[in-house]
């Protein structure tokens, strides 16, 4: 007797963990949204830092900084970076580390005739993409930034949604670059099987507790 109610109450133990288990793995829970703030003044982007450090690039020499790259088929010249968006063409800025932090100071105006200006989209670390503006077609070497709660690490820029007409395009310049690269790494997501091992355990303890009672 005393046999059979130890496997009960066993059973009853890991049944009940392993439910537990698959409610957690089955419902994970909701992801925080993803947050930004624009800034149109340099300034005051600097400001929400907090003090944390950030890099400009300028533009003064042939390369870019290390673990920074486009791609696109703009180029530097004259001490600015020169480009283009198009339905056919996008500028994608690729950052090696994390950052939480970009803009830099566009002229959208005096380049050819005012486009379509640039909608821009950031990518987390998860590859998820986030909309979070459009730099204007009027903007004539003014800044335009954004600083987020979570860290990314590619800048899309592409056609707006500006223009007069459909095969409209946005013909820019863009100069003193700026980021600030993320301090924290993202912690580790359990595996399901940790994560029912974790679980059964602490059933399995709870069936000592109740047994040695």
């Amino acid at each position: 007797m005393g046999t059979s109610t130890t496997i009960k109450n066993l059973s009853m133990a890991v049944a009940g963990s392993a439910f537990i288990g698959l409610s957690a793995f089955s419902f994970p829970e909701t992801a925080e949204a993803f947050s930004f703030t624009l800034y149109a003044n340099q300034t005051e982007w600097q400001n929400a830092l907090n003090g944390q450090p950030f890099q400009t690039e300028e533009f003064n020499g042939p390369n870019l900084p290390l673990g920074v790259s486009v791609n696109s088929l703009g180029v530097i010249n004259n001490g600015v970076w020169e480009d283009q968006v198009s339905d056919e063409q996008t500028n994608t800025w690729n950052f090696a580390k994390p950052i939480f932090a970009w803009g830099g100071n566009f002229n959208l105006a005096d380049v050819l005739d005012p486009g379509t200006g640039i909608a821009v989209t950031v990518a987390d670390l998860l590859g998820d993409n986030y909309f979070v503006g459009e730099i204007s077609n009027t903007l004539a070497g003014e800044f335009w930034g954004l600083v987020t709660d979570s860290p990314f690490n590619t800048v899309k820029l592409s056609k707006g949604s500006q223009g007069l007409q459909p095969d409209d395009r946005e013909s820019y310049s863009l100069d003193d670059v700026v980021y600030t690269e993320s301090t924290s790494e993202p912690e580790p997501i359990p595996e399901p099987a940790e994560i029912f091992g974790t679980l059964g355990f602490i059933g399995f303890l709870t069936f000592l507790r109740h047994k040695r009672r």
